[in-house]
């Protein structure tokens, strides 16, 4: 039997794990930080928990907490949508990254192109929806 995680768990726990060992090298303890935020020390470990997912609020408390600039924290926030991303549509993982920073030069506007170019990727004909996942994941991972 195989369980499915929810997406928003990969992107919350990824982030956790990012701030974490920030936390751990920089010696803070969640105790401290719970204190500075006027929470518990059990209530921030029940929010940060597997089974919960936490928001970018709450992410940016704790990280002013910690001294973690906007733009670190930022950065954590693009890798971690990247993983929920490729957690959500798994099979978008066989584009590496190579490939995907070779794509810079082509016309995303051109569809017979990028038909033609899925079909020998991917070996078969896509819907528009996979396609469109696809494109929408390709401009992503190369900030288009």
């Amino acid at each position: 039997m195989s369980y499915k995680i929810k997406p928003e768990l990969i992107r919350s726990s990824y982030v956790w794990e990012k701030l974490k060992n920030i936390i751990e090298k920089k010696w803070i303890t969640l105790t401290s930080i719970a204190d500075k935020m006027g929470t518990s020390h059990p209530a921030l470990s029940r929010a940060l928990n597997w089974h919960n997912s936490v928001s970018d609020k709450f992410f940016k408390r704790i990280a002013e907490t910690i001294f973690i600039s906007e733009k670190e924290l930022n950065n954590i926030f693009k890798e971690a949508d990247i993983e929920e991303f490729e957690y959500k549509h798994w099979n978008l993982n066989i584009i590496p990254d190579w490939k995907i920073n070779t794509l810079e030069n082509i016309n995303f506007d051109n569809e017979e192109l990028l038909k033609v170019m899925f079909k020998k990727e991917f070996g078969k004909e896509l819907s528009d929806h996979d396609r469109e996942e696809i494109l929408n994941f390709i401009k992503f991972k190369a900030n288009k």
